[in-house]
């Protein structure tokens, strides 16, 4: 008896807009849903690639590295952030405004955690390369007097390149010139 390797298994990927901009799914990490106030206990997967399916499906949380080049960016703002809604109704609005300066006129909005903290993604129309939108978006922000610090305002592409997906929580949020409008 001859034994012959099985072919390989294909599926059809999602079409998802949102995806889409994850391309880099190799060494995902992944954890389970916490329980609310507690953090999750991530872990890396290596062996597959993750997939469109897995994410819609919500039964973990995910996260997934940012490759050398990049179709959006990313900015972090904490719960108790000085940039927070809660704290400041208006700072998103000054955001906006200072990237406005470089074309970035609308965003998606998502919590990021249970806590209520905000995932802010802008896309590009092309790819960019990830270092070059790091340095620019830090330095934009900064001399637009605001202060990038953990906790605060975080500017993602950055040194650390992985950044939990959250489309868990997704709330989709459209930020576009200064008004927020819910969509489901």
């Amino acid at each position: 008896m001859i034994c012959l390797p099985s072919p390989p298994r294909h599926y059809v990927e999602e079409t998802d807009e949102f995806l889409s901009l994850f391309p880099q799914r190799f060494d995902f990490i992944y954890a389970d849903h916490p329980q609310p106030d507690c953090k999750p206990n991530w872990r890396t997967e290596s062996r597959y690639p993750l997939s469109d399916r897995q994410i819609q499906q919500g039964n973990s949380l995910y996260g997934v590295r940012f490759g050398s080049t990049t179709r959006y960016c990313l900015l972090d703002i904490d719960i108790a952030s000085h940039y927070h809604p809660r704290q400041d109704p208006f700072a998103i609005a000054r955001i906006m405004a200072a990237l406005e300066r470089i074309g970035l006129v609308s965003a998606i909005a998502c919590t990021s955690s249970y806590s209520g903290g905000l995932h802010l993604y802008l896309p590009f129309a092309n790819e960019q390369r990830s270092w070059q939108v790091a340095i620019v978006l830090s330095s934009l922000l900064e001399s637009a007097g605001f202060r990038l610090k953990a906790g605060q305002l975080e500017v993602f592409p950055t040194v650390a390149l992985t950044l939990p997906i959250a489309f868990h929580v997704c709330t989709r949020l459209i930020v576009y010139r200064y008004r927020l409008a819910r969509i489901y």
